[in-house]
């Protein structure tokens, strides 16, 4: 059972609190979902609920408890056995090197029979679909496999209680309704469940009812199947863009990291004027491809050109491209919000006149003008997401790469970062987009290619892609309504 009693928390240096007089009780055995816009407050009432959140980093009243123990006053080491976390972003919770290590390190910590570990670590990689992972490396996975990685080694805790902070966000189709069945088999053994999410139509199934959250306070959402109707597909026009001339040309490209093969004779080339969606199972070798596109990697065999000239080194066409990475942290460099978004101009020659007021046109645009002196790092998930959208999108560069560019990000803001991308591609800029979101696809893409072990099993228009995924058995990968 998880409680909030009249709770109000306010971060340090922040004059509006992040969660208002709230008051939620879970009861035993429920699973609930918690929805609600980027900036509402899921992500802090997730940490305040396992005491990663307390005095320390803000100001709080009102009371947290987990099974009838107040937070604030409970031991760590008692904690863990009733609540665990899985965070929006898994990186930031890993602290070894291997994935066998990760999953055994609470195990380890409570002090279990070394028998025991090797069975929970065994046990929790399989439940999640990782058993494949066991023996690798944290630094070789996917964002999408150390999400998988992030769920085994809370579950391996076996706590009474378990929150999950956006666990699909970088995981595929199919590895978001696995997870599903997982949680909702978990529930059914009696565990009480919360997920936090954005995109919840894999969810709805499975939860015994739904709050929102809307600037720190919660409201009940009422009946699941108006819940399911607000969970539909995007509903835009999409624009139909003229092809223009050839950006990035990819030939033959081959990649391998060590034994394990990532890319295989991969074929693909992007004009001005189109929006390319790249999708496929986590570990496919997406964001190997786009390393390998911005010279951070070197293919074993073929070419990568960049505006019909060979890559060479990053530097040679980093201000031809915006690159958003695909964790949020990994691209923050400067000291405060204002100087992160002026960074690429600055560098690439832009005008001091301009520099200014297409840095506070940006910094409007993706609601981040009041945090102009803040530190980046002290920013939510989606928020960060949004900043490292914007420092690349202030340079108007030719092309952008975008890999999971939508972490955080309620459908307002997703539909925001599109119609900026779909203006700039109008105006025969290129986009390539690694997404696991169809019904995004679908939307918004010109293009898609279909990444399988390495190689590109279709590229085509978006329906003929699908139709392709269709007849391939991949029910998984098909848009909301398609037929």
């Amino acid at each position: 059972m998880i409680d909030f009693h009249e709770l109000t928390y306010t971060y340090d240096g922040r004059d509006e609190p992040a969660i208002r007089d709230l008051d939620l009780s879970v009861g035993d055995n429920e699973f609930i979902l918690i929805k609600g816009r980027s900036g509402s407050g899921k992500s802090t009432l997730a940490k305040l609920a396992t005491g990663f959140l307390g005095p320390d980093d803000g100001e709080i009243s009102g009371s947290v408890s987990i099974d009838g123990k107040a937070v604030a006053s409970t031991p760590r080491e008692e904690l863990v056995e009733s609540v665990g976390l899985v965070q929006q972003d898994p990186e930031s919770q890993m602290v070894t090197l291997r994935v066998a290590d990760e999953v055994a390190f609470g195990p380890e910590n409570l002090g279990l029979e070394r028998g025991e570990i090797s069975r929970r670590v065994t046990d929790s990689l399989e439940i999640v679909g990782g058993g494949d992972l066991f023996g690798r490396e944290i630094q070789d996975l996917s964002s999408g496999e150390k999400q998988k990685v992030a769920i085994a080694s809370v579950l391996a805790l076996r706590p009474r209680n378990l929150i999950l902070d956006e666990p699909t966000s970088s995981l595929d189709p199919g590895s978001t309704m696995g997870l599903g069945v997982v949680l909702g088999n978990l529930h059914r053994q009696g565990l009480t469940i919360v997920v936090i999410e954005h995109r919840y139509r894999w969810v709805i199934e499975y939860i015994d009812r739904a709050v929102e959250l809307d600037k720190g306070r919660a409201r009940e959402v009422g009946h699941i199947g108006r819940l399911a109707d607000s969970a539909a597909p995007f509903r835009v026009q999409k624009r139909h863009h003229s092809r223009g001339r050839k950006l990035i040309s990819v030939r033959g490209l081959s990649f391998s990291y060590g034994r394990r093969k990532a890319l295989h004779e991969v074929d693909i080339e992007v004009h001005g004027g189109e929006i390319l969606g790249i999708i496929g199972d986590n570990g496919s070798g997406k964001t190997t491809l786009i390393s390998t596109i911005m010279g951070f990697l070197r293919p074993a065999e073929g070419s990568v050109e960049v505006k019909g000239r060979p890559v060479q080194a990053t530097s040679d066409i980093w201000s031809d491209i915006g690159l958003v990475f695909q964790n949020p942290t990994h691209q923050l460099i400067e000291a405060t919000v204002g100087d992160e978004i002026e960074f690429g101009p600055r560098n690439f020659g832009m005008p001091d006149d301009d520099i200014g007021e297409k840095c506070r046109i940006m910094m409007d645009y993706f609601d981040l003008t009041g945090y102009a002196l803040s530190s980046p790092h002290s920013l939510s998930v989606g928020e960060k997401r949004r900043l490292n959208v914007a420092s690349v999108a202030v340079y108007e560069p030719d092309i952008f790469l975008l890999d999971e560019p939508f972490i955080g990000q309620d459908l307002g803001n997703v539909e925001r970062i599109m119609e900026l991308i779909g203006s700039r591609v109008a105006g025969g800029s290129a986009c390539v987009l690694v997404t696991h979101d169809p019904d995004l696809a679908m939307a918004y893409c010109d293009r898609v290619a279909f990444l399988e072990e390495g190689e590109i099993k279709a590229d085509g228009d978006p329906e003929s892609v699908f139709r392709y995924l269709d007849r391939a058995g991949k029910d998984w990968y098909l848009p909301a309504g398609w037929c």
